[in-house]
């Protein structure tokens, strides 16, 4: 089943959305590691390889999510990347990236996430 086995990281300084965002991910039987900010995550993905980049874009003060997601994807070309935001849609997002507007449901996350290792090369085909 693709995205049993996947290792997600989620960035958000708020810890409640950490939180609760592992918490869904993980009773789908994901690895999740979760950061409080750019650089926590920037240090955990050199220790370890992520398949998803789950990140909120406004850490800090400023929209550090889009830099961190480029950042990552540049040192790993397989990663997957979801920006969220509860400040609604922004200018500046890369329309190729998924986008969850915070507040989200369980159900948006999961959808999310199953979109985008939809089209992953070891999914294998059923007809």
């Amino acid at each position: 089943d693709p995205g049993v086995h996947m290792r997600i990281l989620v960035v958000d300084d708020d810890a409640e959305i950490l939180r609760l965002v592992a918490l869904l991910l993980r009773s789908d039987g994901r690895e999740v590691i979760t950061a409080s900010g750019p650089a926590e995550a920037k240090a955990l993905s050199r220790e370890r390889v992520f398949d998803l980049l789950l990140t909120d874009i406004d850490m800090e003060g400023s929209p550090v999510g889009i830099t961190l997601a480029s950042d990552l994807m540049a040192s790993s070309p397989t990663l997957r990347v979801i920006l969220m935001s509860g400040s609604g849609p922004r200018q500046g997002i890369p329309p190729t990236l998924p986008f969850l507007a915070k507040p989200f449901t369980r159900d948006e996350l999961v959808k999310v996430v199953a979109e985008v290792f939809r089209n992953e090369p070891t999914a294998g085909a059923t007809a």
